[in-house]
């Protein structure tokens, strides 16, 4: 599918954020509820806020993932030359070429004489642009922003609930380490809410950008 306009892809990137939004809603309201019964043991409420970062992660990561390709479906499907998009779009129309050079001074050759071949290009190579590496840490993810050309200082403050409490708690659970795990309710929610605000945020970024044509050298 094609995204032309930014009508569009405002739509789809609000497809995309919903049902994931739908079911960490309703993952949160279970979780909730098994807490309100006393009846329920801790092995239980554990594996309910368990079950619950892991779906957060999930979530997260693919929001990314797939947000930031329809973004980009949506600049290729503009038909602009590079040279009429900010740079970062020359680098991803580059990525092939950068990862499969080796070497500081052939690897400098080659960028200097790529990015002015390239300029003259369509841009068209989004689908594998992203990579999240099935591990988005902060760092990967601020990564992923300077690629997009968007502010990740949006996030900074909350690096560490997304390195610490997300993330590491998330490989922790995949690697069977998890009794160690708080099971702490209130974590969670904290959790639960700063995840879904960064996804929001994320979307809104993505949507002004195709608005106000930032992706453009001129707009």
């Amino acid at each position: 599918m094609k995204i032309r306009t930014p009508d569009q892809l405002d739509e789809e990137l609000e497809k995309e954020l919903e049902w994931r939004q739908a079911e960490l809603r309703a993952i949160s309201s279970l979780i909730r509820e098994i807490f309100k019964k006393p009846s329920r043991i801790d092995t239980q409420r554990r594996a309910m806020i368990h079950s619950g970062i892991v779906l957060l992660y999930a979530h997260w990561e693919g929001f990314v993932k797939n947000a930031a390709t329809l973004y980009l479906n949506f600049v290729a499907t503009e038909g602009k030359d590079c040279r009429d998009l900010t740079i970062n779009f020359r680098v991803i129309q580059l990525k092939d070429t950068l990862e499969n050079t080796s070497g500081m001074s052939k690897s400098l050759c080659n960028l200097l004489q790529s990015l002015d071949k390239v300029s003259d290009n369509k841009f068209s190579k989004y689908e594998n642009a992203i990579n999240t590496g099935s591990n988005l840490s902060f760092e990967r993810f601020k990564e992923i922003t300077c690629i997009l050309n968007i502010d990740y200082s949006l996030y900074e403050s909350s690096a560490m609930i997304l390195n610490e409490r997300l993330l590491k708690s998330r490989n922790t659970i995949a690697h069977g380490q998890h009794q160690w795990l708080t099971s702490d309710l209130e974590d969670y929610r904290e959790l639960d809410e700063t995840i879904r605000n960064f996804m929001e945020t994320f979307r809104n970024q993505l949507s002004n950008l195709a608005i106000t044509k930032s992706y453009l050298i001129n707009p």
